[in-house]
């Protein structure tokens, strides 16, 4: 997320671009599909109708990051059409998109990636932070519950296991930090 050069404006399209397919958890075809008007804000934060397989329409949650991305996005490249353009001003194709996840994939490292990957990511966190699998199933706009578990690829008894094995790293680090502490202050 921190890749692109947010300084230009491909840059500022690229965060937004990334920001948004993990933060709603949409196809890239759905991304592309975003018009100005699709995008709102209630009390409860930011929104963007989706426009799915079927013409099935959804409202999805952004999160503070993406809806920033976005915005700042928008403040240099205005329009009352498709949010997302490409670098000569029209649409954007979803192969361009893959080709911009793909690009920043690459420059960490995690060229097996895609930015369906980062559709299961989102998935699999909205999991682990306590959400429901119906929930889950909405926002990513699938018919079958079936095939929202397989995005999730965690059962809870695998995601206990894996939750206090970073329990018992971060008691390993911090009884580490203070023996450092310690020997600094004995050195003072």
């Amino acid at each position: 997320m921190e890749a692109p050069l947010k300084r230009t404006l491909a840059g500022k399209r690229d965060a937004a671009i990334l920001e948004t397919i993990y933060s709603a958890g949409i196809r890239i075809a759905e991304l592309a599909a975003i018009t100005r008007r699709d995008i709102a804000r209630n009390q409860r934060g930011w929104m963007i109708k989706i426009t799915g397989k079927g013409s099935h329409e959804r409202m999805v949650p952004v999160g503070s990051c993406a809806a920033r991305a976005i915005i700042r996005y928008l403040r240099r490249c205005p329009t009352d059409g498709f949010v997302f353009r490409n670098l000569r001003g029209g649409k954007i194709s979803t192969r361009s998109i893959e080709r911009v996840v793909d690009r920043y994939l690459d420059l960490i490292g995690r060229a097996d990636c895609s930015a369906q990957s980062l559709r299961h990511s989102c998935a699999t966190h909205m999991l682990w932070n306590g959400a429901g699998i119906a929930d889950i199933q909405s926002l990513l706009g699938h018919k079958n519950i079936h095939t929202t578990q397989i995005y999730t690829h965690l059962d809870l008894p695998s995601f206990k296991k894996a939750y206090k094995a970073l329990e018992d790293i971060r008691s390993v680090m911090d009884q580490e930090e203070l023996f450092r502490r310690d020997d600094f202050e004995e050195a003072a």
